[in-house]
């Protein structure tokens, strides 16, 4: 695995626009994939968050308002 494809939760917060916090509540619901590389610290694989954003598009999609 590239170290360059992980992505730590602040990366993944700021590219999204939300907090990190919110990131983090993506990770421990299992909404987000995340390598835990510590006690309490999180990698992102770059791969796993374009899944997220492209499954989260379609869901978004298909949602009626």
């Amino acid at each position: 695995m590239n170290k360059s494809n992980l992505l730590s939760v602040l990366t993944v917060a700021t590219k999204l626009n939300i907090h990190r916090t919110t990131v983090n509540k993506l990770i421990t619901d299992g909404k987000l994939p995340a390598v835990r590389i510590g006690e309490k610290i999180y990698r992102i694989r770059e791969s796993d968050l374009d899944k997220f954003l492209s499954d989260s598009a379609v869901s978004t999609a298909h949602t009626k308002i």
